[in-house]
């Protein structure tokens, strides 16, 4: 899988991320393959802080502020929790991770993600 689209700087997207609570961000589906078109959005999967309280408009918010940084593209922003069974597997085998606060310090932000079933969420190995 290659990227199509242009991500932004790692400062910037976790600049953003602690600022919002988020704690891992990846991007997946169409940006991700070679039919994603001057018209696609760009569709995120996003992990919260535990405590972080996540409702519709925060979602919304976080959609339009993310617009800029990927050159003012619509997002699409998921959580793991909202993604359908049946496409589920595929998404956490494809997406590739972008920010993952909870690496240790100085690994590399940019990572291949694969999914836990057992923990059932983002998790990273190098590429």
């Amino acid at each position: 899988m290659n990227l199509q689209v242009t991500i932004p700087e790692s400062e910037a997207l976790t600049a953003f991320c602690l600022e919002n609570d988020i704690i891992k961000l990846a991007v997946f589906g169409s940006a991700l393959r070679e039919d994603f078109n001057a018209d696609s959005d760009v569709d995120l999967l996003v992990k919260f802080k535990p405590e972080a309280v996540v409702d519709l408009l925060m979602i919304a918010g976080i959609e339009i502020a993310l617009s800029p940084l990927f050159g003012g593209r619509s997002i699409d922003l998921r959580t793991l929790e909202e993604l359908s069974p049946y496409i589920k597997g595929r998404v956490l085998d494809d997406a590739i991770l972008l920010v993952d606060m909870t690496a240790p310090e100085g690994e590399a932000s940019r990572t291949r993600q694969e999914h836990s079933s057992e923990a059932g969420a983002i998790t990273h190995v190098r590429h």
